[in-house]
């Protein structure tokens, strides 16, 4: 596995490192400290969540309003990809907003708090909303999401039956990668032995009984796609030792490789294979931008800070205008619900952003600052 052995070998390095005086200084350089500076990382997460979007869309049209023309929505379809460029841009932020974090119970705290916070309020009103609905209207959903756990819906923890927000999926997968996060508090010599571990263990399950039979919790650790967050983190620290005059070549390398995996007849348990463009991207964006060679549109920017609400609105919304745009006489065509569908999802998540996920975060950050001055 091409993905497993390039996470490997940088876990090597880094355990190598850490024992052959680990603590030597980087490479000359402005240091990456604060990810909330490279506005190419927000326009990356906006690119990644419309990427998702346009594929629930186009499969919500096709199914309630009309079938896409195969050579479109062989595009819309790969839009699951945005997935895959979240992962690799979460693990490259945690561990370069964290990397120069004491090891303490108190940062370990602080971070989970963070997290928590990040994740949970903006998360819940939609989740309690859809548990709600489907309590009440058992069919709403074409598909059977009777079944749904109030555990993962909830907690974001695994379960046997899935969260109500379906793509809450990948929330849990988050979380689990933050859970793991903390052992970083612990050592960095822990954290990178419980690292190489993992990404060893998540092999072994595919080459040996591929993944299947386990229960829940060890079914999603052992899911290949957190490969992904173990090439972001591996990005994370490559930014802080690598030249920035190789930005343009890495950006190059990343779009090549990406390309190329396009036009390759992969299948779904191959999608770990775009973490490496997607590695690439970011740390090419990264390091060119740390020169300050580039600057981002604003508004790109904002899609940015507002696609985690977007990809918590999303779905619900293209499944509702589909079915509307499914019933309007001389309007159903397979156009108009794209466009509903697309512009609907992104509008609400904008808007989602800034009237309810900014003012919740903030809500939240105020208790636990209080809990703490106690």
């Amino acid at each position: 596995m091409i993905t497993a052995a390039v996470c490997g070998a940088i876990c090597a390095w880094s355990l190598f490192r850490e024992a052959h005086g680990g603590k030597s200084e980087p490479h000359p350089g402005p240091r990456i400290v604060q990810l909330g500076k490279f506005d190419s990382l927000q326009v990356f997460r906006g690119l990644a969540a419309t990427g998702v979007v346009f594929q629930h869309t186009a499969m919500s049209t096709g199914s309630f309003v009309g079938k896409l023309p195969a050579g479109l929505n062989s595009i819309f379809e790969h839009g699951f990809l945005g997935v895959d460029f979240f992962f690799v841009l979460s693990g490259f932020i945690i561990l370069s907003s964290h990397f120069d974090d004491e090891k303490s119970v108190a940062a370990m705290r602080t971070y989970g708090s963070k997290r928590f916070v990040r994740i949970f309020p903006p998360y819940w009103p939609v989740s309690i909303a859809l548990i709600i609905s489907y309590l009440l209207l058992p069919n709403l959903s074409a598909g059977n999401r009777s079944d749904f756990s109030l555990l993962s819906s909830l907690l974001l923890l695994p379960d046997a039956h899935p969260p109500a927000l379906s793509v809450a999926w990948t929330l849990i997968h988050e979380v689990l990668f933050y859970l793991v996060f903390c052992l970083f508090f612990v050592s960095n010599r822990i954290f990178l032995i419980f690292v190489s571990a993992w990404v060893l263990a998540i092999c072994a399950s595919r080459w040996l009984a591929d993944g299947g039979g386990l229960s829940p919790l060890p079914a999603r650790m052992l899911n290949p796609v957190n490969l992904e967050f173990v090439l972001g983190m591996s990005v994370a620290y490559l930014a802080r030792v690598v030249s920035n005059r190789f930005a343009m070549a890495w950006i190059c390398l990343g779009c090549v490789v990406f390309v190329l995996l396009l036009f390759w007849s992969f299948s779904e348990q191959h999608r770990i294979l775009f973490g490496l463009p997607f590695s690439a991207l970011v740390l090419g964006a990264v390091l060119l931008e740390r020169q300050g060679r580039i600057a981002m549109p604003r508004s790109m920017v904002l899609m940015g800070d507002a696609s985690y609400a977007i990809y918590l609105v999303h779905n619900p919304l293209v499944s509702l205008t589909s079915r509307l745009v499914g019933r309007l006489p001389g309007l159903a065509s397979w156009g108009m619900g794209m466009f509903m569908g697309v512009a609907s999802s992104l509008v609400a998540g904008v808007l989602y952003h800034l009237l309810m996920e900014k003012p919740l975060i903030r809500l939240f950050r105020r208790q636990f600052d209080r809990l703490a001055s106690r």
